[in-house]
């Protein structure tokens, strides 16, 4: 039987006071995932064409809050996933948030590949003096150089993972007061995808580049012909067997890995904090006619805050900026050495593997250089707004922000040695040739007296 229509009325009237009385119940509980009561209104502004609500329109919080998610972390989280695949940089997201957990999967896992690593640059240092009669002793620094950076970059990311949450905790504190409002997310994805597929075709040339062409078999063949050839003292010192080609080639694999995405993590931080110096820039010359001194205070204090987040990111990512530099000058230098001196000697697979070799080298120091360079450069565009100012309209706090900006240098440095600008490319660049021509003649000198 149906009931009334006044019936009916007051029943679902009834259901709806209920509802709005849970609903203002459960907002005052601490924890609650429901919104306030005051965002009823919002809820009832979110009705379709129909007149229906749409779904989740009462417990859409989660949309927003994702909305508003810092930049630096929305442009960072697929890097560290990245990284944590091989076992570096061992960061949770936990509520949208990095955590290092020391008693984790992620934390034993880095520090088991830190301990290979470590391990074998050690036995490769053994190796280099243990070597009797000729030997090629450019192959041979060459490679122990290559682990030893390895090892090193390994402990520095594990040491980075503890101090980068409180970073990027202070990063996305001054994202909200400065205002950031576009994504450069696709940015630092393109390049890293770039960079990630060079990599992969360059350490496959290299595996072609150390394997023979005359070699046929199969696969434990390959793998004995390969770890002969490009670890041929290690071989010599601790002989061979198919656990330690395997553990060979792992290693050498996992060092390549990290040798490329050392300059991913570097040029990664160095686009996402080069947008957040635009957006301050944006800020400023959009307000700089109308600041009041209240409103001049306010940006002096958003610029003393950049300052000190580019201060905590030189003190914990130097060290990375440092050995980025290094490996990228060392091997673009011993790349090019052997690619010139020994031009009438390779196969077709060595020279491909050369050449491409040092083209993704130069590619990543681009990369890496110029994003770095971009920071120091956008940093002094603000100025420009600030020296037209009236006079009738300078006050101390106009001031105090351009003597801030002329004199505090923001910009990402390599401990403390270098600072990565402009000028810094163009002596790099220097560096690189006259070093290279130098090889060069040593070289051709020696050829001759033999």
């Amino acid at each position: 039987m149906r009931a009334p229509r006044r019936f009916r009325s007051t029943k679902h009237g009834f259901r709806r006071v209920l509802q709005r009385l849970l609903s203002a119940a459960l907002a005052g509980v601490e924890g609650s995932p429901r919104p306030p009561s005051s965002a009823a209104p919002a809820a009832h502004e979110a009705k379709g064409v129909d007149g229906r609500m749409r779904k989740g329109a009462w417990y859409g919080v989660e949309e927003p809050v994702k909305c508003q998610r810092p930049e630096c972390l929305r442009c960072l989280v697929p890097v560290t996933r990245l990284f944590s695949l091989f076992g570096l940089l061992p960061m949770r997201v936990v509520d949208g948030q990095f955590r290092f957990v020391l008693c984790h999967f992620l934390t034993l896992y880095a520090c088991v590949v830190a301990a290979a690593l470590t391990w074998f640059s050690l036995t490769r240092v053994v190796a280099l003096f243990a070597a009797t009669g000729p030997q090629d002793w450019v192959q041979l620094l060459t490679g122990t150089t290559f682990y030893l950076l390895g090892a090193t970059g390994a402990l520095l990311l594990l040491q980075l993972a503890r101090k980068l949450p409180a970073v990027l905790e202070r990063w996305a504190d001054v994202e909200r007061q400065v205002g950031v409002r576009d994504s450069c997310k696709w940015k630092v994805l393109v390049c890293m995808g770039v960079v990630t597929l060079s990599a992969a075709g360059e350490t496959t040339a290299s595996m072609f580049h150390n394997v023979p062409e005359n070699t046929t078999g199969n696969f434990w063949l390959y793998l004995e012909t390969y770890v002969r050839t490009g670890h041929k003292y290690e071989v010599d010192l601790l002989g061979y067997s198919r656990a330690l080609g395997l553990a060979i080639l792992t290693i050498n694999k996992y060092a390549t890995f990290l040798w490329n995405f050392v300059d991913v993590l570097v040029f990664s931080v160095a686009i996402v904090l080069l947008h957040l110096v635009r957006a301050f820039n944006a800020k400023l010359q959009n307000g700089c006619a109308t600041f009041d001194p209240i409103g001049w205070r306010d940006i002096r204090r958003d610029h003393l805050a950049l300052l000190t987040l580019v201060q905590s990111l030189n003190a914990s990512l130097g060290p990375l900026v440092l050995q980025s530099y290094l490996t990228n000058i060392f091997f673009t230098l011993v790349q090019l050495y052997f690619g010139l001196s020994h031009e009438h000697e390779l196969s077709f697979f060595s020279k491909l593997y050369l050449t491409w070799s040092f083209l993704h080298l130069l590619g990543r120091l681009a990369i890496v250089s110029f994003s770095c360079a971009l920071i120091h450069e956008e940093s002094y565009k603000g100025i420009s707004c600030v020296l037209e100012i009236p006079e009738n309209r300078y006050s101390l706090e106009v001031w105090r922000l351009e003597h801030q900006i002329r004199h505090e240098v923001i910009g990402l440095s390599g401990c403390g040695f270098f600072l990565v600008n402009k000028s810094f490319i163009l002596a790099t660049t220097g560096a690189l040739v006259t070093y290279e021509v130098i090889l060069l003649q040593v070289s051709g000198g020696t050829a001759t007296n033999t």
